[in-house]
């Protein structure tokens, strides 16, 4: 399949990118069932993101029929305890092990928590990619059209709307967030920059100036991903302490009617690790949210805005 094209109709491109992600996908899932891949979850759920964001971008050039975009919603949503397991897990497994003895046990009962988290959410992931996927890709292929739109609107123009409307959001957003921090502007921002990277990076291969565009609103991407992903950990940790808490209150009534356990519960025992873990990622947490403050009040923002600027001039 050729490249795009900017003077192409909008809507035989959108259409052409929306199923070059469900081919992605395709791809990604066998390398999931063959089980070589560490990273093919998470291959294919980019993929999986990448068509939705598409259909929404280019509702006005697209029609498929809501059951499907509801379906395909609901499908990306099927696989999101696997991933938030496993990318807790990762950052877990970057942060320094804890000096006092008795923090030991909890470090390492979260560690194994989060691993059969990973484990239950990739059974259900399975189910539901097994069932689903390959169908909702033929209906993608098969009911994809396009509207009047769609037909008489070059991707040049329909693009240069889109990033416009992209660019009002995020700005805002970026405005807001430096004005008055928070966790959740900050969220807010992620999700608005990475449905701009998304609308731009097909664009690389006939537009020079979208790689230094797509390359800024990746980094602050990570940046404000990294940071999302420490708060989520600190909100997994109150779950995790409100466990542990329980088996404690239960072994210390045993303890106290002298029951026989035929097994220690190492929960019970979890909570100064718990305790290390969340005075860790909220260190982290500081950390990053002062790498955030620095980008916005330093070149970041004006810099974003300047390659912004340089992308409309060359549409």
């Amino acid at each position: 399949m050729p490249g795009p094209n900017l003077e192409q109709a909008s809507g035989e491109v959108a259409r052409n990118l929306v199923i070059a992600q469900a081919c992605a996908a395709r791809t990604a899932y066998a390398a999931l069932c063959k089980g070589e891949d560490p990273e093919a979850l998470h291959d294919l759920r980019v993929a999986l993101r990448r068509m939705r964001s598409l259909l929404r971008a280019y509702r006005a050039e697209l029609r498929l029929r809501k059951r499907i975009r509801r379906e395909l919603n609901e499908l990306a949503a099927a696989t999101n305890p696997a991933r938030d397991a496993e990318v807790l897990l990762e950052l877990y497994s970057g942060l320094p092990l804890p000096a006092a003895r008795d923090a030991k046990a909890g470090v390492a009962w979260a560690g194994m928590r989060l691993r059969d988290e990973m484990a239950s959410g990739a059974r259900t992931a399975r189910l539901a990619l097994d069932a689903d996927l390959e169908r909702l890709c033929r209906h993608v292929e098969r009911g994809l059209e396009f509207s009047a739109d769609g037909q008489q609107t070059t991707w040049r123009t329909a693009l240069s709307n889109r990033l416009e409307m992209a660019w009002v959001e995020l700005d805002a957003e970026l405005q807001a967030l430096r004005d008055e921090f928070s966790m959740a502007r900050a969220h807010h921002a992620r999700i608005e920059v990475k449905r701009l990277r998304y609308l731009l990076e097909p664009v690389r291969a006939v537009l020079e100036p979208a790689k230094s565009l797509v390359q800024e609103s990746k980094r602050l991407q990570t940046l404000l991903g990294d940071l999302h992903d420490a708060q989520v950990f600190a909100e997994w940790l109150m779950g995790a302490a409100s466990v542990a808490g329980a088996r404690w209150g239960r072994a210390e009534l045993v303890r106290t009617l002298d029951e026989n356990v035929e097994e220690p519960d190492e929960a019970a025992d979890a909570m100064p690790g718990l305790v290390y873990l969340g005075e860790t990622v909220c260190e982290r947490e500081r950390a990053l949210a002062d790498e955030v403050k620095a980008w916005l009040a330093g070149d970041g923002l004006q810099g974003l805005g300047e390659a912004m600027r340089v992308v409309r001039e060359a549409l």
